[in-house]
């Protein structure tokens, strides 16, 4: 018999000994595998935050519904973190009001905000709207607590957004393997929101490619 422990956040040092040591595993009989969890193939782009996010309005995210936009499907599929659910319900709002006069009545599925305090039959719906996948997608953008942080195997979103910028290495690592998972999906793209005086301190601590987004 075999067991096998898996995990996709454990720090290495004191936490993956004291794991080991509590789950029974004993020195010299057990095998450590530790992989690399970059994406090589997800784009980090750093935005720093130009207008207040604290309100009802989030001007800074205004590009996300084009003002010509025609139909659902013109847009690709994004996913956007938000740290807190009451945060993504003000966001979600906003960006329904966004969306142009003959998209109104479609607003709550083109746009849709899900978290952990969400009824049963909202969850199984926005799942199965999650993994919808092509030129039939109705749902265009999904505002998410962290509950979709891992789990979540989409082949074909092409953008996470963090805004604002996670809380933790850990997080942003989680959400960063949310796009491009399919095996001929295109290169993706990790969008973070920062504060100016965040962005220059991040710019020399964090070992990816800072990039310029037109946000």
């Amino acid at each position: 018999m075999v067991f096998v422990a898996l995990s996709a956040s454990v720090e290495p040092g004191h936490e993956t000994k004291e794991i080991i040591r509590r789950i029974g595993f004993c020195p010299g009989k057990y095998h450590l595998d530790r992989r690399d969890c970059e994406r090589h193939n997800v784009d980090y782009i750093f935005c720093d935050i130009k207008f207040a996010h604290t309100g009802h309005v989030f001007r800074d995210l205004d590009w996300l519904i084009p003002a010509d936009l025609q139909k659902l499907s013109d847009i690709v599929k994004r996913l956007l973190f938000t740290d807190t659910i009451e945060h993504g319900h003000r966001i979600t709002i906003y960006l329904r009001s966004l969306l142009p006069e003959h998209l109104k009545n479609v607003a709550r599925i083109a746009i849709r905000h899900m978290h952990s305090m969400n009824c049963p039959d909202c969850k199984l719906e926005g799942m199965a709207a999650l993994y919808q996948a092509g030129d039939k997608h109705e749902t265009v953008l999904f505002i998410a607590s962290p509950i979709l942080e891992v789990g979540v195997d989409v082949v074909d979103i092409e953008e996470v957004i963090m805004y604002p910028e996670p809380t933790s290495a850990s997080s942003c690592v989680q959400r960063v393997g949310r796009p491009a998972r399919g095996p001929n999906t295109p290169d993706a793209r990790a969008i973070v929101y920062v504060k100016n005086q965040v962005l220059m301190q991040r710019w020399n601590m964090w070992p990816w490619t800072p990039l310029t987004h037109g946000c």
